[in-house]
């Protein structure tokens, strides 16, 4: 995976799953990207699908009125045109954070580099919003 830094978007995965969404006027890409995650069960994530979960995620969050600071102009127009995203959808997300975050090749690969405690805070935050778009 080539990153250039820890946001959800600052990596290659991250913005190959984006060029889909972009594509797309409807959120099968997000439930696509879910749909992975949560098909790895207790198995090992890989790095693709959970930096596409993530990314995923970052979407739903903004989506729902917590976006993150710095976020792509692909995902504000795709915002502009999609429709309000429902909770069911923001309950999968924030589950989904939760299980990259926990156990991923993604969250390998930060540890390696040295950078696991600034990417985790990063992955909590997101966490966080979604948990506030959910009014608990």
């Amino acid at each position: 995976m080539g990153a250039w830094g820890r946001g959800s978007f600052d990596n290659d995965d991250a913005l190959d799953w984006l060029g889909e969404l972009t594509v797309s006027d409807d959120v099968n890409p997000i439930v696509g990207a879910f749909d992975a995650v949560e098909r790895s069960g207790n198995e090992y994530l890989e790095a693709p699908e959970a930096a596409a979960g993530l990314a995923a995620a970052e979407v739903v969050a903004a989506a729902r009125g917590r976006p993150a600071p710095i976020l792509p102009t692909s995902v504000q127009e795709f915002l502009a045109k999609q429709p309000r995203i429902d909770r069911r959808l923001a309950e999968r997300a924030r589950r989904v954070v939760g299980q990259v975050g926990r156990a991923s090749e993604l969250a390998d690969l930060y540890t390696e580099a040295g950078t696991a405690g600034e990417w985790r805070e990063l992955v909590k935050n997101l966490e966080d919003r979604l948990t506030q778009t959910l009014g608990m």
